[in-house]
């Protein structure tokens, strides 16, 4: 999947990254703009979350990112495009 993902075009990307954005707010769940999407945001050769979170956020959606603890548990935290991200390693 890393070389096919590497050998598509950006405009080819973007074709295929709108299709999915599309395709996933056709469904029943996205209907109703009232609720809270958990998400994360991608990072390196992770799968781009960056404009599905946008265009959720637009539809109305509130937008909750983890936060990894020390201890390896997660808490999602209220997340607004163009906030600014602390990477933990």
């Amino acid at each position: 999947r890393h070389e096919y993902y590497h050998s598509l075009s950006t405009l080819s990307l973007a074709n295929i990254e709108k299709k999915f954005i599309t395709d996933l707010l056709s469904l029943p769940m996205f209907l109703s703009p009232a609720q809270i999407i958990g998400c994360y945001y991608s990072v390196r050769e992770e799968v781009p979350t960056l404009r599905l979170i946008q265009t959720l956020s637009q539809q109305g959606f509130q937008i909750a990112l983890p936060r990894v603890h020390e201890d390896a548990s997660l808490t999602f935290h209220e997340f607004h495009p163009g906030d600014s991200l602390q990477m933990t390693s």
